[in-house]
């Protein structure tokens, strides 16, 4: 099985082992006779799949774990593996706290609203710490969220067998399976706590799950301009109840709906070649118009120093390659941002897939209105007008 598994292919990361094992169990809709799995490039572990859609078109999937739960985990394996794979989404399964009176144990979230929700400002005044959210929160495409609403709960699946025998602190399962949409936040630690629900509301009032990764993978997917799909099993209330009982069926369940959803949801992907309309953008702009600024020897500083303050650590330099027309895997990690620049300017003199004036195009998108871009792609600075 080639890296370009089918004309969509989307990236599914679980943190855990114990996760990405319950996704390969996943066999409805299953084109092929199993899921394969493989190293890429790197040396990392791959799982890889062909599922029929409801529109008849053949979806690829490509899994894999992040060795540990975290954002920061989350983040760097989904970039490593995007560094040598297309796809045209991202999206994550496993498991999570919910809230309770809200979810039953086994239910699954799949999250229209994401949210980093330990990021803010603590101050210390007395003794007494307060704590300040300046929360960012990502929101799933409005079209994802409409299909998730559609989606029919297989009550009859063969994996929902054993929930029924499954007992946690004496208390027994809802008696229908459930899947919710709704706001899930991202904390840094495991929690047991009664209040959890209760202070989370306060920012989002509506919020239902409580998970450690999604806020990282959708920063990153925004990156990219594609769209993520964050789907999570309730394993526990995040209070001094929690334990284990739940973690392999909510797991699979997890997988199994996000299977589903992904079935579903084909025609939202963009293809890849249209990943964003920036991309598109940015691929129509001429090869070398002859009023660009370029130097006739050695390297525009101004313009490389720019781009490096513009777009100064990897992901924000994948994002603007990609959308230029490039593939990620041709931004190399670089410890100096200008370092970085300087080299990838470098091929785009000597011929890579992204020219020049594509780069500075893509750029032009982001910001209009910077001078050094726009005299060195030969716009008058007082011309604010559209490039």
């Amino acid at each position: 099985m080639t890296d370009a598994l089918a004309p969509k292919t989307v990236l599914i990361l679980c943190a855990l082992k114990e996760e990405y094992d319950q996704l390969r169990l996943v066999s409805d809709g299953l084109a092929t006779a199993k899921w394969i799995e493989e190293t890429d490039s790197t040396g990392w572990i791959i799982s890889k799949a062909l599922f029929r859609t409801s529109s008849g078109e053949v979806l690829g999937v490509m899994a894999t774990w992040a060795t540990q739960m975290g954002r920061e985990a989350a983040q760097a394996v989904a970039n490593r593996v995007l560094g040598v794979q297309s796809v045209q989404g991202l999206a994550m399964c496993g498991i999570c706290a919910g809230r309770r009176g809200q979810v039953s144990l086994g239910d699954v979230i799949i999250a229209d609203q994401i949210w980093s929700a330990d990021a803010g400002k603590q101050t210390v005044r007395d003794g007494a710490a307060n704590f300040s959210p300046d929360s960012r929160i990502f929101s799933t495409t409005i079209e994802f969220v409409q299909r998730a609403q559609h989606l029919t709960p297989p009550i009859n699946a063969s994996w929902l067998i054993d929930r029924a025998n499954i007992r946690i602190s004496g208390e027994s399962p809802a008696e229908l399976f459930k899947i919710h949409i709704g706001p899930v936040a991202t904390v840094s630690a495991v929690t047991e706590d009664v209040d959890l629900f209760t202070r989370l509301a306060k920012v989002v009032r509506k919020v239902i799950g409580v998970e450690m990764e999604g806020s990282g993978l959708a920063a990153l997917a925004e990156h990219l301009h594609i769209p993520l799909i964050v789907v999570k099993g309730v394993q526990d209330f995040g209070d001094p109840t929690k334990n284990s009982d739940w973690r392999t069926f909510s797991a699979r369940a997890a997988a199994e709906i996000l299977i589903l959803l992904l079935r579903q949801t084909y025609d939202l992907l963009p293809s890849d070649d249209q990943t964003s309309p920036v991309r598109q953008m940015a691929v129509k702009a001429p090869v070398l118009p002859p009023h660009m600024n370029l130097p006739s020897h050695g390297l525009p500083m101004d313009l490389i120093r720019e781009l490096a303050e513009l777009y100064p650590d990897i992901t924000s330099v994948r994002s603007l390659w990609q959308r230029a027309g490039g593939a990620i895997r041709e931004v190399e990690l670089c410890d100096r941002p200008v370092d970085l620049w300087q080299r990838l300017w470098g091929n785009c003199m000597r011929g890579a897939r992204v020219t020049p004036s594509q780069l500075i195009h893509a750029a032009l998108y982001d910001h209009p209105n910077n001078v050094v871009l726009r005299t060195n792609y030969g716009i008058p600075a007082r011309n604010t007008g559209d490039f």
